[in-house]
Order: C-alpha cells, then sequence, then structure tokens
C-alpha cells in the first residue's frame, strides 16, 4: 500500500496497485452493482494489457472512508497513432515528441467501458472532491507515475465552477460523443424494426442481409473463446489498424476474462465462411435494460462481400430486441452506419488536466485531429418511414432462420 495525503482537505488517499489487496472491504463499501465492483478491475488486471497499470484509491478525511476511485495509469506508445492529413513537418514533429516522451495517462474510470463513472463517495455532497484528489495524484512525485494528462470520465458536476477548475487547473469537455438506440416497446422481433424503415433503407437492409449468404454464425462458449483467442485479437486489430487515434488495444485475454467474468452477460459471436473465423462480435448487458455491441473484429477484404459490419450491428440490435432490452449502446466509431441504423448522439461529459511544455501541444493535436475526424463522420440521419405513410417494405419476409440467431435468449 502507498499514501499520500491532501491536507487542506483533511484527505489522507491509501493507494493499492492490485484490487486483490483489497476486495473484500473495497466491495463492501459499494452499493450493488457498481462499476467499481471489484470483478470488472479484477478482470483487467488478468488481462495482462502491457500499456495498463492501475490504483484503486481509498479516500479518508478525518481517518473516516468517505469514498473509493479507481484509475488506469496508460502509457501511450508511438504506433498508436497515424497523424493522417499531417503537414509532414508537424507529423514527424509529434511522432519525435510521443516517441520520446512516452506520456503516461492518469485515468479516473474504465477506458473499456461507456458512461460509467470511476468513484463512488457515500455522501454525493464529496463529489466533487475527486477533482481535488486526482490533483493529488498528479502531483504526487512520491509515486510511481507522473501523468502528462489527467482524466477524469463520464461525470458532470455541478458543484464545479469554471472558477474553481480553473484553480485546479481543469478543462471540462463535452466534445465526446456516443451513439445509442432506444428499443421501441413494440419491437419483439429484428422484422417489426425492418417493417418501419422507409423504402431507401428496407431496400438498403433487405441487400446487406442477403450478402451474409455463406455466412454461418456462432455463439462461442468460454472454451472456445479461450481456444479461439488468438483469431479473436488478430481480428480485433483488423479494425484497429483502420483507425487515427488508438491510444490502447486489447488483447485475446480480455476476452476470455470478460467471458470468464460475465458468463452468459458476455456473448461472444464467431462469423464464419467455410469453417474460417472472418469476424467477431461481443456482446455485454450491462442490466436487464441496456446491452452494448462491445469489441468486434472482421477481416477487410469479407467485410466488402460479406457486408460484415453492417450485419453485425444488424445482429447486434436483434441481440437487443429478443432480450426485451431498452437501449443499445454503439459507442464511438462507425458513426454513418450506426446513424443508418436509427442510432443518435449522445454527450459524454470528462474533466482533464495537461501537462505544460511539449506533451501539451501534441494531446492539443491528437485531440484537433480526433474532433475533426468525428465531425466530419458526424451524419445525423433518419432511417424511419413517415408513420402516415403506407410503404411496404420488401425487406419484411426476408429475416426467415438463416439469417437469425439460433437463440432467442441471453443464456
Amino acid at each position: 500500500m502507498l499514501n499520500c495525503s491532501a491536507p487542506s482537505l483533511d484527505l489522507t488517499l491509501d493507494i493499492h496497485p492490485s484490487i486483490s489487496e483489497i476486495a473484500g472491504p473495497w466491495d463492501d463499501f459499494l452499493p450493488e452493482n457498481h462499476p467499481l465492483k471489484s470483478r470488472n478491475w479484477t478482470l483487467l488486471e488478468n488481462s495482462e494489457l502491457e500499456q495498463f497499470n492501475f490504483w484503486y484509491v481509498r479516500i479518508l478525511k478525518n481517518n473516516q472512508l468517505i469514498g473509493q476511485a479507481a484509475f488506469q495509469v496508460l502509457t501511450l506508445q508511438s504506433n498508436g497513432f497515424s497523424f493522417h492529413g499531417l503537414d509532414p513537418t508537424v507529423k514527424g514533429l509529434a511522432q519525435v515528441v510521443l516517441k520520446n516522451t512516452k506520456p503516461t495517462l492518469l485515468i479516473c474510470g474504465n477506458l473499456f467501458r461507456q458512461n460509467q463513472v470511476g468513484f463512488f463517495f457515500q455522501n454525493p455532497a464529496h463529489n466533487s472532491s475527486i477533482l481535488n484528489v486526482a490533483q493529488k495524484l498528479t502531483h504526487w512525485r512520491t509515486g510511481k507515475v507522473c501523468p502528462s494528462v489527467t482524466l477524469i470520465k463520464d461525470c458532470y458536476l455541478e458543484q464545479m465552477t469554471a472558477e474553481k477548475l480553473k484553480k485546479l487547473k481543469f478543462g471540462s469537455y463535452f466534445g465526446d460523443k456516443t451513439m445509442k438506440m432506444t428499443i421501441q416497446n413494440d419491437w419483439k422481433s429484428l422484422n417489426d424494426y425492418f417493417g418501419g424503415l422507409s423504402k431507401k433503407y428496407a431496400q438498403r437492409a433487405s441487400k446487406i442481409r442477403l450478402a451474409m449468404d455463406g455466412i454461418q454464425r456462432r455463439k462461442f462458449d468460454l472454451e472456445e473463446v479461450i481456444n479461439r483467442s488468438s483469431e479473436i485479437q488478430s481480428l480485433y486489430k483488423e479494425v484497429l489498424q483502420k483507425q487515427s487515434v488508438r491510444p490502447f488495444e486489447v488483447n485475446g485475454q480480455y476476452f476470455i476474462e470478460m467471458k470468464r467474468s460475465f458468463g452468459a452477460d458476455f456473448e461472444v459471436w464467431g462469423y464464419f465462411k467455410e469453417n474460417q473465423l472472418v469476424a467477431f462480435s461481443t456482446y455485454h448487458y450491462h442490466s436487464k435494460t441496456d446491452m452494448e455491441i462491445h469489441y468486434i473484429g472482421f477481416n477487410q477484404e469479407a467485410n466488402e462481400t460479406y457486408k460484415l459490419y453492417f450485419n453485425i450491428l444488424f445482429d447486434g440490435l436483434e441481440r437487443s430486441i429478443l432480450a426485451n432490452c431498452k437501449t443499445l449502446m454503439l459507442g464511438r466509431g462507425g458513426t454513418d452506419a450506426k446513424a443508418s441504423l436509427g442510432a443518435q448522439f449522445y454527450d459524454n461529459h470528462h474533466y482533464f488536466w495537461l501537462k505544460n511544455g511539449a506533451t501539451r501541444y501534441l494531446f492539443k493535436l491528437i485531440q484537433q485531429i480526433y474532433i475533426k475526424e468525428e465531425i466530419e463522420n458526424r451524419v445525423v440521419r433518419n432511417p424511419f418511414k413517415n408513420l402516415l405513410a403506407e410503404i411496404d417494405s420488401p425487406i419484411l419476409n426476408l429475416h426467415s432462420n438463416r439469417h437469425a440467431f439460433p437463440t432467442n435468449s441471453k443464456g
């Protein structure tokens, strides 16, 4: 255990590098099903993700435990950014800075999960103290890292005025958007969804589903996830390499640990062409009402032929409908395809601190690239027909058993 303090707030921080050291009392302090529960962090530690370390912080005020927070310590690698489209001189400078400084990020929260706050205080009035905790850890010289960026994910603190943020040297960021889709109450099958599409989108969907002829799907149990983990990792990396900003990546072991930890609430589906795995998709049931299309992967050449990405979206929508979910979470990236599915953009709110100097310039540059690409791809679409119009959808009877999942239950 490590220790530091913030005297002005009478806070003491007990810091542990592994959740196994404190799992029992850590979980006992938290509400049921809170994202900070130890199993969510044990699986990450067991995944042995080479870029990551972890700090689990117990926050005491006047020697009384008032809160807990989980921090990921991420070391960036130079091959995680392509800096596509930059002036060659600027690109070269950015790559040199990234390679030589090996900047470290301190993240309060979980980079692998959507919209899950990384701290908990028994009294919500203490929530704004997380900024003071993060500030103390950021400048904690006896600690093992001195981060270039500190990020507090997925929270909005009403008490934090611009003046208070400025004093702590934190910024507030609203520009990050993810996509979600609301599942309509009258959708009992994917056919019901297809029946609500406009003629243009129904015809498009029909072609996409027909392109899957020759592809077989199969849900993996834990043993098959283990046996195919290297193939899954390879397909995931094929998709990842197409992204210009990829600060971290998961490995095959991550999918094993997710399946081992969440069981039936984490599904892994394989897509096969003549017994060869050409794609996979993972579905994470966060609750009885929310499902997420988690990480996916596919062979780029096979995707062109069989429209794998679009079909994975349709399949994920089908799984959420059959599970009686209310929300399908779709994350970032591929926004045009997701908008065509019927998903909408939702704001995520974060707080951040940037170290002065070359790394500050570097991260401002990365942020600009990310925002530029996101805005360019941020298309708002409405695939649904006017409810007053009687449009005969050609896809209504297309979704036969050869396109459906072989089971209508999560298990």
